[in-house]
């Protein structure tokens, strides 16, 4: 891989694979911990299909190499079959022709030019039954010596097998192997004369038997160098049992019949009767493919070899696996490019979901959600994704709201394992336990300030009306014993106007009539008070309670009503007030409301003081609530809720 990074490194791609280049480029290492997840993805795309290109080519090589090697098979076992032919129909013609001469043996001077021209015949001999030469065609020279002892033994046994014939069998030709002969080399064919007509007298009068041809060996290298389907290196040759060349070799320049050793397999295999193909090394030392086959002339025993070098057998295997390459190279450098794009387009999502996620990991949730676009496992990814941060910013504003104390916000846990939500849930159950723990200690530890309070008004109450106001009532007794009358007058005013402040001030502070007599009168009282004072017509609907509850509960809807006439009086500048006292809820509640035509104030904008926040700590000591609703020119309505009990 390192490798093919340099090479797509050092290739001059053009500029349409720049991006390619620089992406190879900006592999910080090849530790695979330290490449991104689109390096990962491009490494192994790009191994897979090196693998496969790889894999494929090599074994396109294997087949196209049988290939080729087959079809050299296939030629060099038709051109030996070929040559073997022509070889053996070499020797069954000339053994014909000397079957034609042993029958009429006279026709040997007229046949002599024929068969040196048609079968490479050097000399032709007539042998008397003793092996001496009676008749030379062309080397007079000859006639009276004796023949060779390996030509005589092969005539010999002719004359044997010619005697065995009958008299309507032809006459029987054997072959010698060649050898050396009078300083050349030579094969013979033999056949015994069957009769010597009348005709034949020059011949016959010198006692002749035998018939001997001296066979050149250009008849078989005629044959045999012809390259015909041999191409630049192919050769075809025969080899003999002592593994001796019996043709010359193309490749030596000198002769090498009975010269040249061939101790090759091929020769081995033939010799052993076996035709065989076969890829090995020839008398060169070379690697050849060799198509070999066993050659029988008579009782002469060759091999005969056709072989082509390798060298030149891979010469369009090389092309070829040349061509392999380059095609292979292109397709990885395609491939490349493929998976370079591939690589971006799964790793850039991915890359936009982790982005999202340190994101989040953050605390930032994304204001929208990602763009799906796919219907694939990223796609699903990226939808889980959404769902989260959706669920997280549901989490968000739920936390934010029981933050504020509002706890009537709900949010749903998108499973049974959803711990985030669940954990909300339970943080806000229990602030909820917390403050309505809270709540109900205020609400205690103001009911006690709040009853304190109403026992020190009723104690000072009493204090002001039985003690100063006794006192007040036997100081205006003893004014009657001042003689001056005008004196006496003016004290007697100025002693009125104390007892009625005194009165007044004992009243505020608790009402005997709401202690003695209950809420509906004390609020009849308190409406005819307030609007003698005030010149401001009251208007009363009080409901009669069932039965009177409990002086707390009187005390503090007592309290709530002097504080909404009084606010009405000083701040609404109205000239009509409504109070209405009634129950609701099935006769368990108490309804109080107070209206006024006054000039109202913007409810949205105003500022409430302390007398609200006192009317409705007051209410809901007891449960209850107190709601005001006002409008700038539309007057103020307060509505005051509490149960009975």
């Amino acid at each position: 891989m390192c490798i093919l990074c340099t090479q797509i490194y050092s290739f001059n791609f053009g500029a349409n694979f720049y991006p390619l280049r620089r992406f190879v480029l900006s592999f910080p290492s090849m530790h695979p911990k330290k490449l991104t997840i689109s390096q990962r993805l491009f490494m192994a795309a790009l191994a897979i299909t090196c693998v496969a290109v790889g894999t494929v080519l090599f074994f396109y090589d294997r087949e196209a190499e049988a290939a080729i090697f087959q079809r050299s098979f296939d030629q060099l076992a038709s051109v030996r079959t070929l040559k073997q032919s022509r070889v053996e129909r070499y020797f069954e013609s000339l053994g014909a022709m000397l079957s034609v001469l042993a029958s009429h043996p006279t026709t040997v001077p007229t046949a002599a030019r024929e068969m040196r021209l048609r079968y490479d015949v050097e000399d032709i001999l007539i042998l008397s039954p003793h092996g001496k030469i009676v008749y030379a065609q062309h080397d007079s020279t000859r006639i009276g010596l004796q023949i060779s002892d390996t030509v005589w033994n092969i005539a010999q046994q002719s004359l044997l097998g010619s005697a065995q014939n009958s008299s309507t069998q032809a006459p029987s030709v054997a072959f010698s192997d060649f050898m050396k002969f009078r300083g050349t080399t030579a094969a013979f064919g033999i056949v015994a004369i069957d009769s010597l007509t009348s005709k034949a007298e020059s011949i016959t009068a010198h006692g002749g038997a035998i018939i001997v041809v001296q066979i050149s060996v250009q008849a078989l290298n005629r044959i045999m160098t012809e390259r015909t389907g041999l191409g630049m290196t192919g050769e075809s040759y025969i080899v003999g049992e002592d593994s001796l060349m019996r043709t010359d070799s193309r490749f030596l320049p000198s002769p090498s019949i009975l010269r040249v050793v061939v101790p090759t397999e091929p020769v081995r295999y033939a010799l052993a009767s076996k035709i065989a193909l076969l890829e090995t090394k020839d008398y060169r030392n070379v690697e050849v493919l060799s198509a070999c086959a066993p050659l029988r002339i008579g009782e002469v025993r060759w091999a005969i070899i056709s072989e082509l070098d390798v060298e030149e057998v891979t010469i369009p295997i090389n092309e070829t696996r040349k061509r392999i390459l380059v095609l292979g190279l292109i397709i990885i450098l395609f491939m490349a490019g493929i998976s370079w794009y591939g690589a971006r387009a799964i790793s850039e999502p991915i890359l936009r979901l982790q982005e999202s996620l340190s994101a989040m990991a953050q605390g930032n949730l994304p204001e929208e959600p990602l763009p799906i676009g796919r219907a694939d496992e990223i796609g699903a990814m990226t939808m889980e994704l959404n769902a989260m941060a959706a669920s997280l910013r549901q989490a968000t504003l739920f936390a934010r709201d029981i933050g504020a104390g509002k706890f009537d916000a709900e949010c749903t846990p998108r499973s049974e394992n959803d711990m985030l939500v669940l954990a909300l849930n339970d943080m806000k159950r229990e602030l909820q336990r917390l403050l309505a723990s809270e709540q109900s200690r205020a609400l205690q530890r103001t009911f006690g300030l709040v009853e304190g309070e109403e026992r020190e008004r009723i104690r000072l109450a009493r204090d002001v009306h039985d003690g100063i106001g006794q006192t007040l009532t036997a100081l205006r007794f003893n004014l009657a014993r001042v003689a001056d009358e005008e004196m006496r007058s003016e004290l007697f005013d100025l002693l009125d106007d104390a007892i009625a402040e005194v009165r007044s001030i004992a009243y505020n502070l608790m009402p005997g009539v709401l202690l003695d007599f209950g809420l509906e009168a004390a609020l009849e009282q308190l409406c005819a008070k307030m609007s003698d004072a005030s010149h401001v017509r009251i208007q009363r609907e009080i409901v009669t309670l069932p039965a009177r509850m409990d002086a707390a509960r009187e005390i503090a809807l007592y309290r709530i009503a002097q504080e909404a006439l009084t606010n009405a009086l000083r701040y609404a500048e109205a000239d009509v007030m409504r109070l209405k006292l009634c129950l609701y809820v099935e006769n368990t509640a108490l309804r109080l409301e107070i209206h006024d035509n006054g000039k109202g104030f913007d409810n949205a904008a105003s500022v409430h003081g302390n007398g609200l926040s006192n009317m409705r700590e007051r209410a809901a000591l007891f449960g209850g609530n107190v709601q005001v609703v006002s409008a700038l020119g539309s007057g103020t309505h307060v509505v005051a809720e509490m149960p009975l009990v």
